[in-house]
């Protein structure tokens, strides 16, 4: 689990059993990671790791099962993944769409 390197964007999943956070790795400062661990802080899993590609304001799905944040390279995006790192997608970028602070749509 990280250790030592700076955290960022914490969230509460919809059930308030965990939490999901932006890392920024101290051994190797270009690497950025979502982990998402218990609300007590154990069971640190990392869901997402890239290299010079900020991972920030994750943001649970209402269901709990994936997270939307904004991947920022060369690039700014919003991408989803879900929470065991499968799934990782980038979404179409909309002109005139802020692509910063994602959110879900409620559930109609």
């Amino acid at each position: 689990s990280p250790v030592g390197g700076q955290w960022e964007y914490p969230t509460w999943s919809p059930d308030g059993r965990q939490i999901a956070a932006s890392y920024r790795d101290a051994t190797d400062s270009s690497y950025y990671r979502l982990v998402v661990m218990n609300a007590d802080g154990s069971d640190q899993r990392t869901v997402l790791k890239a290299p010079r590609v900020y991972l920030l304001e994750p943001r649970w799905s209402p269901d709990g099962r994936q997270l939307i944040f904004e991947a920022q390279g060369s690039l700014k995006n919003i991408a989803v993944v879900n929470v065991d790192g499968s799934g990782f997608t980038i979404l179409p970028q909309t002109v005139g769409v802020d692509r910063f602070d994602p959110v879900w749509s409620p559930i109609p």
